[in-house]
């Protein structure tokens, strides 16, 4: 998650007795901060997640993949729909994305990993 939005009323940011190395496309980033059960609204339906504080990141928020995996997310670009497990068990729901939506941009491949030398979080 970035900064900007992590300062939003509402949203505690802790310290973490570890730090993380964000790996992209673009560099390394750095960090320590998380937000812990946080609660993201997606087209009504509310996931908790726990999501990480990243310097300098221009989007909001980024679901790495595992998570993704774990929601049953399918991406239909063709068709520009998001479907997503019900997070109550429910069965799937369909999120429909806005045409100017340029999913090229918006795509790039992010791992986090615990940074040697610390205990993992």
């Amino acid at each position: 998650m970035s900064q900007a939005f992590a300062q939003k009323p509402d949203q505690p940011v802790t310290e973490l007795g570890c730090g993380y190395r964000i790996s992209s496309a673009g560099a390394d980033v750095f960090s320590n901060k998380a937000v812990i059960g946080a609660t993201l609204d997606i087209s009504g339906q509310r996931f908790r997640i726990n999501l990480v504080v990243m310097l300098g990141l221009v989007l909001d928020i980024i679901i790495g993949m595992n998570k993704m995996i774990d929601w049953g997310a399918v991406i239909d670009a063709g068709q520009r729909t998001l479907s997503l497990k019900d997070p109550k068990g429910e069965g799937m729901f369909q999120v429909k994305l806005p045409r100017q939506l340029d999913f090229a941009s918006l795509s790039c491949a992010i791992q986090v990993v615990p940074l040697e030398g610390t205990r993992r979080c």
